[in-house]
């Protein structure tokens, strides 16, 4: 019946021989058995699934968790060394696992931004290459470590004073990395009461008027927006936005007096400067350049214009002839001063003009429709995406004429759109488990947005798997030590091959060749992760194959099929399963009567097919009789006898000598040395 270390250590047995006599007389031995370990028991994890929790940005050396895997063997065999096991991304960069306690910690940068979950193989393996594995999945906790960021989407740089109530100056968007209240994004513009923030879409917001406009009063506005998080502390970041008021015609020039009155010596020269009159337009540029001219009025049945001129630049009143008192005594006209504007506007008449405002469509709930596409990954740059001008019932001109653009908060924009065409294509090729990850589905998210009037349309693309990788193994060769005495049905794990691929396109099965002593076992981790293992069916012998070679082959289910392969380096140890045998049953010999001592008489020989300490043999005498003990020497290392006292032929002619040659594992073989004793004339008569 096979021993079992784990179940008893040590047994202890009693031996009994018994003669034949009456009465019959027996004698006892304690037989002590300690039963020496195997490795024949794998560890095993206390869970196959550890959770955990850690702060972004923790210092480098914050405990996380630790895991823990017991092992039933004892010494060596029972020393467990955890790894992990197919690292993906950075993993290796952001954990350190202590190969001995098996506890995880912080290596380097943490960022919830970049990752919010890890999940992270563990392997745990003894020193004969058996082993378990569990998973830790290990939660990042989002810090407000990130200030929101605007984003001004459009923004009229200038607008007319006469804009009415609710006119759109600029559409901004803003961001914030982190996630939960840390994310949540309230925007407000620095105390202003002309202007007011509206947003109707999340994230996304509008400044508009909120007040009529004077550019006469003030010319020019700078308005700061802030972004604010709920965080804790809560971080902001602001943006100013310089806006110009521009002039409308909406001021009349203005007399410096209502009535002007002078005076003139008649029989003047004709071509006399009377008198100046001056008016002021507090409009801008061309709508303040003020031009004179007189009212068309009859003196005396002839035209003013007969009597007085008037530069219509400078307002200067001349004399067109010369006066005679005696027949013209005053004369009444009437200046009318006149802007440059359209239409213009002068002293006596005034019109107000208005205009439309422009349409804003983010305040329309249709324009939060998403248009969704899907595409192959790896497709040349200019593949065609979809028709987006159809799809959202825009003509190309309204797209053009728009300035429709896509709006992305990503570093790289991998999808353009053509406005001449009114299409969407490809304008940076899609890896994509470069871009998603191990994310599923890869979706590539953006806005489109058109001008005058606003439109904004979001739009997500799908990027699909193709079969562009091989299944691979981190190592290329996978070293186990098996001991010979390894029972039937022992595991010993294999890990995992990773393929970047997903779907058919991913990692499928596994073929282990060759299979005489070994069989292979495909498993799922609740991740749905493949690894493998080899069970062993046939007993091993390191004496008949020391080493042993095999091919481990993973293979994924793409068209056309990828494969990737490992190999396993398998050395056999070797256990106390032979004894020693000699080389002869019976060893013959003779030696001189009264040789000296140290004189060699044979050597006896056994060999051990085992290797290393079990192989080591020890020779000694067994069951000697007489005074044997007394004549030869044995050495116990290389089987050589020799004298070691008197020998006298008168006393002893013959002697016949049992050996022993035993292993250090108690195993052992026996032989017989015949030694003929030679007379020689040492008695006188």
């Amino acid at each position: 019946k096979p021993l079992d270390r784990e179940e008893h250590p040590h047994l202890s047995l009693t031996l009994t021989a018994v003669d034949g006599g009456n009465p019959q007389r027996s004698g006892t031995v304690i037989i002590d058995v300690t039963v020496l370990d195997v490795n024949d028991n794998a560890p095993v994890f206390n869970q196959t699934v550890y959770r955990a929790t850690v702060m972004e940005n923790a210092p480098k050396g914050t405990h996380i968790t630790t895991v823990n895997a017991t092992d039933a063997d004892s010494g060596s065999n029972g020393l467990i060394l955890y790894s992990f096991a197919n690292l993906k991304g950075n993993i290796a960069e952001m954990f350190y696992l202590d190969v001995n306690t098996g506890a995880i910690s912080v290596a380097g940068e943490i960022d919830f931004e970049k990752t919010k979950k890890c999940e992270i193989s563990i392997e745990a393996k003894d020193q004969g290459g058996l082993g378990d594995s569990s998973k830790v999945i290990v939660e990042v906790i989002d810090v407000n470590d990130n200030a929101p960021v605007i984003n001004i989407m459009s923004f009229s740089s200038s607008i007319p004073e006469d804009s009415p109530i609710g006119t759109t100056i600029a559409i901004l968007n803003a961001k914030d990395l982190d996630s939960g209240e840390n994310g949540r994004v309230s925007c407000a513009i620095s105390q202003n009461s002309n202007f007011i923030m509206k947003s109707s879409l999340l994230n996304y917001y509008t400044l508009v008027t909120d007040a009529r406009l004077d550019r006469e009063s003030l010319s020019e506005y700078q308005i700061t927006i802030t972004a604010t998080d709920s965080g804790s502390p809560r971080l902001s970041s602001a943006k100013t936005l310089s806006l110009k008021v521009s002039d409308v015609n909406d001021n009349a020039p203005v007399f410096d007096k209502s009535f002007y009155s002078t005076s003139v010596m008649e029989n003047n020269s004709p071509g006399l400067s009377i008198f100046t009159v001056s008016a002021t337009d507090s409009d801008w540029n061309q709508n303040a350049r003020v031009s004179y001219m007189m009212e068309e009025t009859n003196i005396r049945g002839a035209p003013v214009s007969a009597y007085i001129s008037i530069n219509s630049e400078t307002g200067v009143l001349y004399a067109v002839r010369s006066f005679d008192y005696e027949d013209i005594k005053s004369i009444r006209i009437q200046v009318k001063a006149q802007d440059g504007g359209s239409p213009p506007l002068h002293s006596n008449a005034t019109e107000n003009t208005e205009s439309t405002q422009m349409k804003n469509v983010l305040d329309d709930p249709s324009s939060s429709n998403k248009m969704r596409y899907t595409i192959a990954e790896e497709l040349k740059r200019g593949s065609f995406v979809g028709n987006i001008a159809q799809d959202l019932g825009l003509e190309v001109t309204r797209m053009r004429e728009g300035r429709a653009r896509i709006v992305t908060g990503e570093g790289i924009q991998y999808v353009e759109l053509k406005t001449d065409k009114g299409i969407l294509v490809v304008n940076e090729r899609v890896d994509r488990e470069k871009v998603c990850s191990d994310i599923s589905p890869c979706i590539l998210s953006f806005e489109i947005f058109i001008e005058n009037p606003v439109e904004l349309h979001r739009v997500s693309v799908e990027v699909l798997d193709i079969n562009d990788h091989a299944p691979t193994f981190q190592k290329k060769e996978i070293k186990l030590e098996i001991s010979e005495s390894a029972a039937l049905g022992t595991r010993f794990l294999l890990g995992s091959a990773e393929d970047p691929d997903e779907g058919i396109n991913a990692l499928q099965k596994y073929i282990l060749y060759p299979t005489e002593n070994f069989i292979l076992k495909q498993h799922s981790r609740p991740d749905g992760v493949k690894y493998a293992e080899m069970v062993l069916q046939k007993p091993l012998d390191r004496e008949e194959h020391p080493h042993l070679s095999l091919t481990l082959t993973a293979v994924d289910g793409g068209n056309p099929q990828r494969s990737g392969t490992v190999i396993i380096d398998v050395t056999v140890l070797d256990v106390n399963d032979n004894a020693p045998v000699f080389n002869q049953t019976v060893y013959r010999a003779t030696v001189m009567e009264n040789a000296p001592k140290g004189t060699h008489i044979t050597t006896v020989n056994a060999t051990d097919a085992d290797s290393g300490s079990n192989g080591l043999i020890l020779y000694s005498f067994a069951n000697l009789k007489g005074n044997i003990a007394e004549m030869f020497y044995l050495d116990v290392n290389t089987g050589a006898i020799s004298v070691a006292g008197e020998i006298d032929f008168e006393k002893t002619k013959k002697c016949e000598i049992s050996i022993e040659a035993k292993d250090q594992g108690g195993l052992g073989d026996s032989s017989k040395v015949i030694v003929e004793v030679i007379d020689v004339n040492d008695n006188a008569p």
